[in-house]
């Protein structure tokens, strides 16, 4: 099951973005995105410091969704609540819109957070117009060639990634291990259809950025 979850970072949405998920979660401000890809909540999430819950009643599409609201002094970010409330209700594809941009520590932040979700058995990535940013541990994946222009980049997210295969690249190759101190991953591209990449060790952190001219 998939579930949108929109937080208050750059709002940014991808060209294609029509179909409602099975689910939708704003984080705390992320409502404002959400209304901007005309989507209803079933629950908004968070301290309510950067959108005060009150001001959510003069939105009427809204003032029958869930709102869960939680103190400021908290450990969790508004966006790790989200993702999980999701997981927690059995949500296994997180798309994250909304989280990155605006603040560096909180793009970080959510980052590190694809990484929770992983590790609780969902597949989470973090998506905006011109990027999309995902967590993969060891195993064998396909990608599609992307209607434009983009770099396709991979960074080590552990220590070591090992036994990396890379097909339909234009930096193809074979068991190449990766290490988390030296960027080897960066600025490659997809050139066929469809690419392939597999690896045996690790995890690795797959973004995807349009070239922007």
């Amino acid at each position: 099951m998939t579930a949108y979850i929109f937080c208050a970072g750059e709002k940014s949405l991808p060209d294609n973005l029509n179909s409602p998920p099975d689910f939708i979660i704003c984080a705390d401000a992320g409502i404002n995105l959400c209304t901007d890809a005309g989507f209803s909540p079933n629950v908004i999430i968070g301290d309510f410091d950067s959108f005060p819950e009150t001001k959510t009643s003069n939105y009427n599409n809204y003032n029958n969704c869930k709102k869960i609201r939680y103190p400021s002094r908290k450990d969790d970010t508004d966006s790790m609540l989200a993702i999980k409330y999701c997981i927690e209700k059995g949500y296994t594809d997180l798309i994250i819109f909304g989280g990155l941009g605006a603040r560096t520590d909180h793009t970080i932040a959510n980052i590190q957070a694809l990484l929770f979700a992983l590790e609780h058995g969902a597949n989470a990535k973090l998506v905006s117009r011109d990027c999309e940013i995902s967590l993969l541990a060891g195993g064998k994946y396909c990608f599609e060639k992307s209607d434009y222009d983009e770099y396709f980049s991979i960074f080590s997210f552990s220590p070591a990634v090992t036994g990396l295969n890379l097909l339909g690249f234009e930096y193809s190759g074979s068991n190449i291990n990766l290490s988390q101190d030296f960027p080897l991953g960066i600025s490659n591209e997809i050139k066929c259809n469809r690419a392939y990449l597999s690896f045996e060790n690790g995890l690795l952190l797959v973004i995807r950025q349009r070239k922007i001219n």
